[in-house]
């Protein structure tokens, strides 16, 4: 049994790693290969230390086209079984850029070697999973033996302690040959024995009972204990590390999620295309570490500024956020915006490249109320083309997607 059930946790643990690997390197391909063609190694080793840093990532290497290797290794406890585990398969991802002059090229690639915490915790899993069969088993025992020894001895000894005190001497041919002071001995005896099966019984039950007490609150502990996990690994798949929100992964979720729903009750989806106005000249000026202080913060901003626990906000791209609003109409989008925009003006972050010596953002909105035959990208489709237009008329600005922009 405890093979089949390790086996089988094995197996799942070997598909589950290569499904979190896999999310999390995708989620992170997309600004590793605009680092590795800008030649930015300060970026670069950012990216990878952000990516080791996660339960499930061993090692992850990045090799550029001109052969160079940055390497990062994580340190975890070993423990009996990752010492007898096999490596699980590394992850290869490549790294496509597109130049200056619109040419898309390798510029590397992002290798990522999984660590063999799934395997330990499904592996571990299934030998608990086998004691506990044992346990529960042992307790079977336990109760079938108290019940036989009801109802073979202590029963049947209850009868006759009974029947020989009601039994009349002068008519028993049993009790003819014994005085009255056998006889009471005799039934003294047997009551003893009768109290001495009882009290055994009654041990037997509460041990019994408190063993089930003590097997329930250890399976409460390790379920809650395999939710946890469960979150956590759901939190590492689902979350930009810079910025904190959602990632370009979850965001397609989600929106397909809201654009079916919204699909459903016939009710207006809105979203909003941020981006951070002159943000390559703010790294350039301030340096890579200022601009990653700057992507924070203005996730923070938007995050603080959304009215409703449904709405959703992500990292789109480097310095381009997207915000989801269910159940919201274009009035209620652009009092929005306005919120976010005039939020991180208090913030005040100096910016020599501004027109108003601080940063300022840009913000695009779409909003319908979704057919059958359209699908999100109709979304983000406009919300773009509004973005586009807000950086085309001097930026720090907010502008609404026209009606041909959702073609």
């Amino acid at each position: 049994m405890t093979a089949t059930v390790s086996a089988m946790n094995y197996n799942d643990a070997i598909e589950e790693s290569f499904t979190i690997v896999s999310g999390l390197g995708s989620s992170f391909v997309p600004v590793a290969s605009k680092a590795v063609l800008n030649s930015d190694d300060s970026q670069i080793e950012s990216i990878l230390n952000a990516i080791n840093q996660n339960l499930i990532v061993e090692s992850v290497e990045l090799i550029d086209n001109k052969g160079k290797n940055i390497h990062f290794e994580s340190y975890t406890q070993p423990t009996f079984l990752n010492s007898v585990l096999p490596d699980l398969e590394k992850q290869n991802f490549k790294l496509w850029a597109t130049t200056p002059d619109g040419v898309k090229i390798n510029v590397g690639t992002l290798i990522i070697h999984p660590g063999k915490e799934i395997l330990s915790q499904k592996i571990g899993s299934g030998l608990y999973t086998s004691f506990l069969n044992l346990f529960t088993g042992l307790l079977a025992i336990i109760a079938s033996t108290a019940f036989i020894c009801r109802r073979t001895l202590t029963i049947p000894l209850k009868k006759l302690a009974a029947s020989i005190a009601k039994t009349d001497p002068a008519k028993d041919v049993v009790l003819q040959d014994m005085d009255e002071t056998g006889l009471t001995e005799e039934i003294e005896n047997v009551c003893d024995k009768i109290n001495e099966l009882l009290q055994k019984e009654h041990q037997i039950q509460v041990t019994e009972k408190r063993l089930r007490s003590s097997l329930e609150q250890m399976v409460r502990s390790r379920t809650a204990a395999q939710e946890l996990t469960s979150a956590k690994l759901d939190k590492i798949i689902n979350t930009d590390t810079l910025s904190g929100l959602c990632n370009r992964i979850a965001f397609d979720n989600q929106l397909q999620q809201d654009w079916n729903s919204a699909q459903r009750s016939g009710t207006p989806l809105a979203l909003l295309m941020i981006d951070i106005d002159n943000f390559n000249k703010y790294n350039d000026n301030y340096g890579h570490k200022a601009g990653d202080e700057c992507i924070s913060t203005t996730a923070g901003v938007i995050e603080s500024s959304l009215p409703k626990s449904s709405d959703t906000a992500a990292r789109f791209s480097e310095n381009k956020f997207a915000v989801i609003l269910p159940h919201t109409d274009i009035e209620e989008s652009q009092d929005i915006a306005t919120t976010i925009c005039e939020k991180l003006a208090e913030q005040r972050i100096a910016h020599f490249y501004s027109a108003t010596g601080h940063v300022t953002i840009s913000v695009g909105i779409s909003e319908k109320i979704t057919q059958e035959h359209e699908s999100p990208q109709h979304l983000i489709h406009a919300a773009d083309k509004a973005l586009l237009r807000s950086k085309s008329e001097g930026k720090n600005r907010i502008s609404i997607a026209a009606p041909e922009n959702y073609s």
